[in-house]
């Protein structure tokens, strides 16, 4: 029934999971009104969760948009970190009302993609519930939300950057050009959207951040081939740049 839920699997003998569940009640007291938290036991051996659920370490994060889901949170069980993920998935999409906002969106993310829908004809058009989801599925592949969404809904600000078509996606690129999706040769769907613009962004460096639970994080990256690592303070909690500006 919620806009938006998270689900906090654990385990009550788990010293992880009564940890973060002081983390999680703290984003629960000022998120309450636009998520519904709910937490689920999901060790009892006769309970649905651990009858349908293969987790090999507690605790869990998942979280719903309306009926899209789980995007799992594989973040730092930090109050701070929790809610700024939980935020992305709130607003998977930045609305960017003038030229001023694109230029920023464009100028402050190392990876963004920009849809052109225009809202004259119906409430929502049909391409941005599929440009929604592309978004939402972008969260789950990368929680630490390097690629973000923005939307324009304006024909002029479209026309600033070429984009005068309705139900265009537009990938921003800063070394190499930058590419529009070829709806002539992929079908316009929420997956196809999604793997294009993995395929094709760029991205100088990657963030590791461990959960600092057992996790697979570096595994994950060492099975891919040589890597170079550089162990360095990183802050991912920066506020978005119109916050930045009003400051």
């Amino acid at each position: 029934m919620a806009e938006v839920s998270l689900i906090f699997f654990y385990a009550p003998w788990c010293a992880h999971s009564m940890a973060a569940r002081q983390e999680v009640q703290q984003v629960a007291k000022k998120l309450a009104k636009q998520v519904q938290f709910v937490a689920v036991n999901c060790w009892w051996s006769q309970g649905k969760c651990r009858r349908q659920n293969r987790f090999y370490h507690y605790p869990i994060i998942h979280l719903f948009y309306r009926r899209f889901g789980p995007i799992e949170y594989r973040g730092p069980f930090v109050a701070s970190y929790i809610e700024s993920f939980t935020l992305k998935v709130i607003t998977p999409l930045i609305y960017l009302p003038t030229r001023a906002h694109l230029e920023e969106f464009l100028s402050y993310h190392e990876s963004g993609v920009v849809g052109v829908f225009q809202f004259n004809s119906s409430p929502q058009p049909p391409g941005y519930i599929t440009y929604l989801s592309s978004a939402l599925q972008a969260l789950r592949r990368d929680y630490h939300g390097i690629v973000r969404f923005g939307v324009v809904t304006s024909k002029h600000v479209a026309e600033a950057f070429s984009l005068g078509e309705d139900e265009t996606v537009y990938l921003y690129r800063r070394f190499n050009s930058s590419l529009i999706f070829p709806r002539k040769e992929r079908n316009f769907t929420s997956s196809a959207i999604c793997n294009w613009v993995f395929e094709h962004y760029e991205t100088v460096l990657q963030w590791l951040q461990p959960p600092g639970t057992k996790s697979r994080l570096l595994e994950e990256e060492l099975t891919k081939g040589p890597a170079l690592l550089l162990f360095m303070p990183h802050n991912p909690l920066q506020s978005e740049p119109s916050a930045i500006l009003q400051q």
